[in-house]
């Protein structure tokens, strides 16, 4: 694990050393995800810090409905919420190709159906989070088309609720979705 953290560390170093800035191209775009992020679906909005730099943000709103028992570690009957993903990326690249990085925090209110240790039939709704990686390929027109297609690394935090204080636990596992966005540039 060390390994791959260092591998993906100077990957990220050498793409801010190498100043390899997007000139002409669209500042701003929107954006529907599948996947990623999104984890299913989700509307997003994209903008470059400034015209000059190939640093950029994004801000979403996402929408997850599932049967896994991934996301709060209990057998799960359905899992229904709503994220708000934010991320901070760089593009690099030249013209309209670019390989994208970027890292990110994704918040969520779930409607979790399960059953307890007992088997009884619980319904409540919970808090969910999780820190995540892309890695990908974007294709971006100076103002028209925007292609979307890579990896997010997730790495899941579950709120537990005790009395007034909200605690949040790290899983140990992490999850690699495939993404695919399609959007316009402007």
């Amino acid at each position: 694990m060390n390994k791959r953290f260092n591998k993906v560390f100077l990957s990220l170093l050498l793409l801010v050393i190498s100043n390899a800035y997007a000139y002409g191209q669209a500042s701003k775009s929107i954006s529907l995800e599948l996947g990623g992020a999104s984890t299913v679906f989700g509307f997003h909005y994209d903008a470059r810090f400034s015209a000059y730099t190939n640093w950029g943000y994004r801000v979403g709103l996402s929408f997850l409905r599932s049967k896994s028992d991934d996301y709060f570690g209990a057998v799960t009957r359905g899992i229904n919420g709503y994220t708000i993903p934010f991320a901070v990326n760089y593009l690099t690249g030249k013209g309209k190709h670019h390989f994208e990085v970027g890292t990110g925090f994704d918040i969520g209110l779930y409607r979790c159906h399960f059953l307890d240790w007992q088997d009884n039939e619980v319904k409540e709704t919970r808090v969910g989070s999780f820190v995540f990686e892309d890695l990908g390929y974007r294709y971006q027109d100076s103002k028209g088309l925007l292609l979307r297609a890579g990896l997010n690394i997730s790495i899941p935090f579950v709120a537990q609720i005790a009395g007034t204080n909200i605690l949040y636990a790290a899983r140990k596992t992490s999850f690699v979705y495939p993404y695919i966005g399609v959007g316009y540039a402007f």
